[in-house]
């Protein structure tokens, strides 16, 4: 029996199929909480009343990742160790199963967060947009 299972959480999809959503609506969360074998956990806070954040931790061989999920902020948190990173402005998620999870922000940028536990964030150069084009 898969670890994940035998432990009471989700087993995660095959390795490759991807999902995208716009934004980082709550299907989004769900899709992430598989992805890592994980249960999204709601968190005590809230920016207001009725928009919970959920609290993802994930164990994977490069270090233990926290993610946080804000979908009416369109925000992700993510630590590793004594790492941070913040993701705000999320216009889309795209969950590649088996893989990672990569926020694309509106202003360009991208963060990366991925099943092994490694994070990267790509921040939009001035006056370029993701495909490269002059904004």
């Amino acid at each position: 029996m898969p670890e994940a299972a035998a432990e009471g959480r989700p087993a995660p999809p095959a390795a490759g199929a991807r999902r995208r959503y716009a934004g980082l609506p709550q299907a989004a969360v769900e899709g992430i909480a598989a992805l890592f074998g994980v249960v999204a956990v709601e968190e005590p806070y809230a920016p207001q009343p009725g928009e919970p954040a959920y609290a993802l931790t994930h164990r994977g061989p490069s270090g233990t990742v926290r993610l946080v999920c804000w979908p009416s902020l369109a925000r992700a948190d993510v630590t590793c160790g004594p790492h941070a990173w913040v993701a705000k402005g999320i216009a889309e998620t795209e969950i590649i199963d088996g893989v990672e999870v990569i926020f694309r922000l509106a202003g360009g940028g991208m963060l990366f967060v991925a099943t092994n536990g490694r994070v990267m964030m790509v921040s939009a150069g001035p006056g370029r947009d993701q495909s490269g084009d002059e904004r």
